[in-house]
């Protein structure tokens, strides 16, 4: 796993489109969701770590 933050979301978005894509080519619906789910929990994390920078830089910069 990348130590940088801009690695780290860059690398979940990755990861979400993969299971975007693993979503939209499973013909089994229970599997398909679950791509779905890992797709969004992944873009969550993505936001977190964003999240995170901002608050972080703000710290700083008081």
């Amino acid at each position: 796993m990348p130590h940088d933050s801009t690695d780290r979301i860059a690398e979940c978005r990755q990861l979400a489109d993969e299971a975007d894509r693993m979503a939209s080519t499973s013909s089994v619906e229970t599997t398909r969701k679950d791509y779905e789910l890992l797709a969004r929990s992944w873009r969550r994390l993505a936001l977190s770590y964003e999240l995170s920078m901002h608050l972080e830089r703000f710290i700083k910069a008081r």
